[in-house]
């Protein structure tokens, strides 16, 4: 079960992050209008990291990746699946993310298959992620498809036994974010030490 925690801004806290063993992934947001936009922050990390994007361009995307090091391309937005597969193949790879409210929301994964290299399944909110918002996680057993998932979602320290006793054969990690947080885009350590320890174990 791998561990990517989003929304890091900055530089002292993504160092903290980087000494937790159990963590695999860090995330940057590149939304002007996020409260956990990483902005001119220096975001450089030893570990992976994904950018967070929301309709952007192909050549903005292209030039925070170089710029950031970006091992993965995270889209929150309405990109199509064409958009998607070309940034897949052509800048790194995507993980696309599913708004979930029901069932039928799961639909939707089949236009992307074959066009990503994840998905990211987050409550279906107006603020496109970090709501703290969970939607109900049973739903996933409406995925059958063949692209490995993030589980997302107003996911905390209270959710461990939880994530654990979820048996989907796509599930791959999970993404934490404003469960973690002293503010937004800065994440409290030691929680996230606690989780990914005993999530792990």
């Amino acid at each position: 079960m791998k561990v990517k925690v989003c929304g890091m801004s900055e530089k002292q806290n993504i160092t903290a992050l980087e000494k937790v063993p159990e963590v695999d992934f860090i995330g940057h947001i590149f939304v002007e209008k996020s409260p956990r936009f990483i902005g001119t922050n220096d975001g450089s990390s030893k570990l992976p990291s994904f950018g967070v994007f929301v309709n952007s361009s192909e050549d903005q995307i292209k030039e925070k990746a170089n710029e950031y090091n970006l091992s993965f391309i995270q889209l929150h937005g309405d990109e199509s699946p064409a958009f998607s597969k070309s940034t897949n193949d052509t800048i790194k790879p995507v993980v696309k993310v599913i708004s979930v409210s029901e069932k039928e929301d799961f639909k939707k994964t089949k236009e992307y298959e074959g066009c990503c290299t994840y998905f990211l399944f987050d409550t279906k909110t107006k603020l496109r992620g970090g709501s703290g918002k969970k939607f109900d996680w049973s739903l996933i057993n409406e995925y059958k498809g063949k692209t490995p998932f993030f589980l997302s979602g107003g996911i905390s320290l209270n959710d461990v036994e939880t994530i654990k006793n979820i048996n989907h054969p796509q599930l791959y990690g999970v993404d934490i974010n404003s469960g973690f947080e002293i503010k937004p885009g800065i994440k409290n350590i030691e929680e996230i030490k606690t989780f990914a320890k005993q999530l792990k174990s």
